[in-house]
């Protein structure tokens, strides 16, 4: 990889959240689908969520109300949706405990095996993954791709119509030559 690349790369990572969605949605449509598909497959997001009993549906399952907050977003905590908890049938338990996500308008999240989640935490992320006010996929998206390798994410944008990679460039050689991204 060549030092335009990695000067470019190293000004990526730098940029914030919003910034880095927004370049990102320049990718071709497919290249994009599959980023998003990566970032998704173990999405750790870091938005701060609380969990509240609520009433069960039938006596199967254990239900929570999953609320999301964004300090600098939005001054209050908003409800996503719900998670529920599988109860194993028979007095010991026939299979393992499965968790399911549903948006706070009815809809089920699904896992990509249609089985149920492992544990609470992945269902609510995917419940955060699937509500855009959470900002958690922004973030997810974010994250995956600054943890890319500088070759890989030099790859990545390479894929950008050609103007904006032009634009990328010459905007990651303006900041290092103004001393704000290290080479």
């Amino acid at each position: 990889m060549n030092t335009v690349l990695r000067r470019a790369a190293a000004f990526v990572r730098c940029l914030s959240e919003h910034d880095l969605n927004d370049l990102l949605v320049e990718l071709p449509p497919a290249r994009f689908a599959a980023l998003l598909e990566a970032a998704f497959a173990a999405p750790e997001v870091g938005v701060p969520v609380r969990y509240h009993p609520a009433r069960p549906h039938c006596a199967e399952a254990t239900r929570w109300t999953v609320e999301a907050h964004r300090p600098e977003h939005q001054p209050t905590w908003a409800v996503l949706g719900a998670v529920a908890q599988e109860r194993p049938a028979g007095p010991r338990g026939g299979r393992p405990v499965a968790w399911h996500a549903v948006t706070y308008r009815g809809e089920p999240v699904g896992d990509p095996e249609r089985r149920g989640w492992p544990t609470r935490i992945r269902a609510a992320a995917a419940l955060l993954w699937h509500s855009p006010a959470s900002g958690a996929r922004c973030a997810a998206l974010a994250a995956h791709v600054r943890g890319l390798c500088d070759d890989a994410l030099g790859e990545l944008l390479a894929e950008l119509p050609p103007r904006r990679f032009a634009a990328l460039l010459l905007a990651a050689l303006d900041v290092t030559a103004e001393g704000g991204v290290a080479a």
